[in-house]
C-alpha cells in the first residue's frame, strides 16, 4: 500500500506534464517574437557589421530556432496530407526525441542571450 502513495503523486504530476511536441511549438512560438524583436532593434547596424558580437548572437538565434524546428518535424513525422506544422496530428517517432530535445535546450539557452539584447 506504501507504494501507491509514492506513485500516485509522481503520475499527478506527469499527467499534468505538455506533451513534448506541444513544448517544442511553444518554446518555437516564444523564440520567433524574442528574435524578431532583436532583429528590429538591432537591424541598421547588424547592416552595417553584421560581425558584431550582437548581430552574430542574433544569428545564431535564428539558426537554433530552425534547427529546433527540423528537429520538431522530425519528432513529428507525418505521411499525411497536412503535418504538424500546419495542423496535423504529430505521429510521434520516439527516437527523435533526443534530438528534438537537445535543440529545444540550444534555442532556450541562446534565446536567453537574445533576450539580454533586447530593450523593453
Amino acid at each position: 500500500m506504501r507504494r501507491v502513495c509514492y506513485i500516485l503523486p509522481l503520475l499527478l504530476i506527469l499527467a499534468g506534464c505538455a506533451p513534448l511536441q506541444d513544448t517544442a511549438r511553444d518554446a518555437i512560438a516564444a523564440s520567433k517574437g524574442v528574435l524578431e524583436s532583436a532583429q528590429l532593434q538591432h537591424r541598421d547596424s547588424c547592416i552595417a557589421d553584421p560581425h558584431q558580437k550582437t548581430c552574430v548572437i542574433i544569428h545564431d538565434g535564428v539558426a537554433a530556432e530552425n534547427s529546433a524546428i527540423d528537429a520538431l518535424e522530425l519528432y513529428c513525422s507525418n505521411s499525411g496530407a497536412q503535418s504538424f506544422q500546419t495542423g496535423g496530428p504529430c505521429i510521434v517517432d520516439k527516437s527523435a526525441a533526443p534530438k528534438l530535445e537537445a535543440a529545444l535546450a540550444n534555442l532556450n539557452q541562446i534565446i536567453s542571450d537574445v533576450k539580454g539584447l533586447v530593450k523593453p
